[in-house]
């Protein structure tokens, strides 16, 4: 008998690694004590949406600033407009920086991973500055740090963001799963921000 036909498995597109990124990406667990004494962990936030089978999630020795980024909300659904990327692009959220997107996931793609953090920084601060401006805070308060706990952010998820940037500036290792951690965390504060304004 003839062997059936095998089938690679195709690589997952930009919204998808977000995504899975977005769903891999933990703060350190907290756990609470039961009745019987047994530690539990506390989960910190409900899955952004239901599936199938759970994602897959690449086992790390080592806890890498990228955990603490974990989006509190899901990342918008990508647009879909005349755009030089190929698939889906979030670069419709972001009319004044659309080409910037654009440029930050060709990075990705690329696997340009520090250029795509040290782009999509530049990015999130200016959207903080912008955003501390708008709200009317003093000039002395406008400093991206202290606008991102106006948007919802903890301070643990701005600092482990400013570490990956850190390290990118600096010519430090930086991985896909930190590049798509900042990413995932500029598309948490443009959404956030949007519904805000």
């Amino acid at each position: 008998p003839a062997e059936p036909p095998k089938f690679a498995r195709a690589e997952p597109s930009l919204a998808q690694q977000i995504e899975l990124q977005s769903q891999e990406l933990r703060l350190p667990e907290e756990t609470t004590r039961t009745g019987d004494g047994i530690a539990e962990p506390t989960p910190l936030i409900a899955p952004a949406s239901p599936s199938s089978a759970p994602p897959t999630r690449l086992d790390d020795e080592r806890t890498s600033e990228s955990d603490v980024l974990r989006p509190t909300v899901a990342p918008p659904a990508p647009g879909f407009g005349d755009t030089l990327v190929p698939g889906p692009s979030f670069a419709l959220m972001f009319p004044d920086y659309h080409a910037d997107i654009e440029a930050i996931e060709r990075a990705l793609g690329d696997s340009r991973y520090a250029q795509a953090v040290e782009h999509a920084a530049t990015i999130a601060r200016r959207l903080l500055l912008a955003l501390g401006t708008e709200l009317g805070l003093p000039d002395s308060s406008v400093h991206p740090a202290l606008v991102a706990p106006v948007l919802g952010v903890e301070g643990q998820r701005y600092r482990g963001f400013e570490k990956i940037v850190r390290r990118a500036e600096s010519g430090g290792p930086i991985d896909g799963r930190d590049a798509y951690a900042v990413y995932a965390f500029l598309l948490e504060l443009k959404s956030r921000a949007d519904r805000l304004l």
